[in-house]
């Protein structure tokens, strides 16, 4: 996972919690949270990635969750931020802090459904600041 963000940011680790296939579960779990708005799904995703984390010492020197933050126009399209509520699960099972005022999100941008990688980094570029 740190690979692929080699050469682009600073990180000092990272993880994924699953990859996201055509036709498989997670990817109709996530389409249930993100475009059905069944944000429990979100909530039990992170306990679950949590649990792992946890397991497995992952998160032992990590201080907070910071979840990325939606444009104020999509949370009125769908409502909620889905990075919320999966973080909200996460911190229930880690006993993290969430952090959700140092991210902030300036602009918004256009769908990454159907982008290649490279054009979802790109599109993204320049949208977010530190506060």
């Amino acid at each position: 996972m740190a690979q692929l963000f080699w050469g682009r940011c600073l990180i000092e680790k990272a993880a994924a919690f699953s990859f996201y296939n055509k036709g498989s579960r997670i990817r109709n779990l996530i389409h249930n949270l993100k475009y059905k708005g069944i944000r429990e799904v979100g909530y039990e995703l992170g306990r679950i990635y949590g649990l792992s984390l946890k397991s497995s010492g992952f998160i032992n020197d990590i201080d907070l969750i910071i979840p990325v933050p939606l444009h104020p126009s999509k949370i009125r399209i769908r409502g909620f931020n889905q990075s919320d509520t999966i973080s909200e699960g996460l911190a229930d099972v880690t006993g993290l802090a969430i952090d959700t005022n140092t991210l902030i999100r300036t602009t918004g941008s256009a769908t990454q459904t159907r982008r290649s990688r490279y054009e979802r980094w790109t599109n993204v570029e320049g949208i977010f600041s530190c506060g």
